[in-house]
């Protein structure tokens, strides 16, 4: 019977399979939902992602490579959930904590830098020079 050969809803099939048990499902992680008939092989080995396979709760994270092993993120914001690997727009790296080259991290969202922010030099230079004439003066007066 059908049933018998696909895991139930809150279980998945492991990739890849053992020999000794091959119709062996496992709980599903925390973190995640396992819809009756999730196979990890499903995600693993088909670049269209056709069929049904475990996914991640918002507030979590796992990566492509490694999709079962799960990490809760510190920001609800940076992690939707669905796909393994998924972040929050412009958000990237381990459980999305950091922001893409050119945004900077406020408000629970990444902010585009401005040119000024992105300048390595007029940046850091300008403080140090503007920073000292202004204590000059406030002592001076």
């Amino acid at each position: 019977k059908v049933g018998d050969c696909i895991c139930a809803e809150g279980t998945y099939e492991p990739y890849p399979l053992s020999s000794a048990d091959p119709f062996k499902c496992l709980a599903c992680p925390e973190g995640m939902t396992c819809p009756e008939g999730s196979r990890l092989a499903n995600w693993l080995n088909d670049t269209a992602r056709a069929g049904t396979y475990p996914r991640l709760m918002a507030q979590y994270y796992s990566t492509a490579d490694d999709p079962v092993f799960v990490y809760i993120c510190l920001d609800d914001r940076n992690c939707p959930g669905g796909d393994p690997g998924t972040c929050a727009e412009r958000r990237e790296g381990f459980s999305c904590g950091r922001c893409e080259s050119g945004y900077y991290s406020f408000g629970g969202k990444c902010n585009k830098c401005n040119a000024i922010e992105l300048t390595t030099a007029v940046f850091p230079t300008v403080p140090l020079i503007i920073g000292p004439v202004c204590i000059v003066f406030a002592y001076t007066r």
